[in-house]
């Protein structure tokens, strides 16, 4: 939709390729950029020329790279080790996109992954937040309310 915050990621070799969605300039795109042990933050990014490897090999926004806030996020595109059809996103066990979730108020979050990294469930703990939605090449799974954990 024009005029949207999205946040993307720039996936490693093992995760989607999404970088291609840069080129469509009616959304507002914004990357994470590592700022310490298990904390990010998101910078708007226009094209790939604004990208710099960053920590972990990964590319990330330029530091001069306007930050946006995550209760300015419609939405948040996030990777994943795997995906529960409830909605449940295991990650890589850092826990910054935990962090960064828990901060968000009004995104929808969208997990994107292959079909092999979703399940029919995961473990979960009370600091996990659900995805929405999950895309893989083969679904898009709409979940109808997000599970919480306890």
């Amino acid at each position: 939709e024009s005029g949207t915050n999205c946040a993307l990621f720039s996936g490693t070799t093992r995760e989607p390729q999404l970088l291609s969605l840069l080129s469509n300039q009616n959304i507002q795109w914004f990357l994470p950029r590592v700022t310490g042990l298990g904390s990010m933050t998101f910078h708007q990014v226009t094209s790939h020329c604004d990208l710099t490897i960053g920590k972990f090999g990964i590319l990330e926004p330029l530091p001069s790279a306007p930050e946006i806030t995550p209760d300015n996020l419609d939405t948040m595109i996030c990777p994943g080790i795997a995906f529960s059809l409830s909605g449940i996103r295991l990650g890589q066990g850092g826990g910054y996109y935990d962090r960064y979730l828990a901060k968000t108020i009004k995104a929808r979050l969208i997990g994107v992954a292959f079909d092999l990294q979703i399940q029919d469930m995961l473990p979960s703990d009370p600091h996990d937040i659900a995805m929405h939605e999950i895309i893989s090449e083969s679904q898009h799974l709409r979940i109808s309310s997000p599970e919480q954990p306890d």
